[in-house]
């Protein structure tokens, strides 16, 4: 149940995310305004908010949780003293274990650490990959590196964007140059 609290969330957030594409003023009214205000007569500003980020934290440790328990329980039902657990012909090592199983927990793991890095970007501002900005929009821009070549496109940026483009690091890069010139400009003599 844990893992589908989080996997509905992250359907949401991504929904969400998509105002990204709309351009910088759109996707922070959405954050700033749209979001603190949901259910707002029912609950205060920022109220749902909060009930969503007590909601994921719970399950997130409930999930951590279950992961530890069925980890020790395996352990201790596998038998394992050291030498082989599973006793089988199928691979060199003497257990079976598909890719999945053998990663579960490393992507976990990682996972985690993207979420805690990803919160405080955007969150408090704490990490600043380019420069920090009061602009949630400025932090996606900045913390991928958007430079118009590879996961934005100059449609979706917005004029402070593309004048951010022209102005930081044209110069080194001639394909953000290139990128980031209107049409008109590229279309020759």
């Amino acid at each position: 149940m844990s893992g589908l609290i989080m996997l509905g969330y992250l359907l949401v957030h991504m929904y969400g995310n998509l105002k990204f594409f709309q351009g910088r003023e759109k996707f922070d009214h959405y954050l700033h305004e749209t979001l603190p205000h949901m259910f707002y007569p029912y609950l205060p500003e920022g109220g749902a908010m909060w009930i969503i980020r007590v909601l994921l934290v719970a399950a997130l440790l409930v999930h951590a949780y279950a992961a530890a328990t069925l980890w020790r329980r395996n352990k201790a039902a596998a038998g394992y003293v050291g030498g082989k657990r599973y006793h089988t012909s199928q691979n060199k090592t003497g257990y079976q274990r598909s890719y999945a199983s053998f990663t579960m927990r490393w992507g976990g793991v990682i996972l985690l650490l993207f979420i805690i890095g990803h919160v405080a970007q955007m969150m408090p501002n704490w990490i600043s990959p380019g420069g920090a900005s009061d602009s949630k929009y400025d932090r996606v821009v900045n913390g991928f590196g958007c430079g118009g070549s590879s996961c934005c496109t100059r449609s979706a940026l917005s004029p402070s964007a593309s004048t951010w483009l022209t102005d930081s690091g044209a110069r080194s890069r001639p394909w953000v140059r290139t990128a980031a010139r209107p049409a008109r400009a590229r279309a020759g003599p």
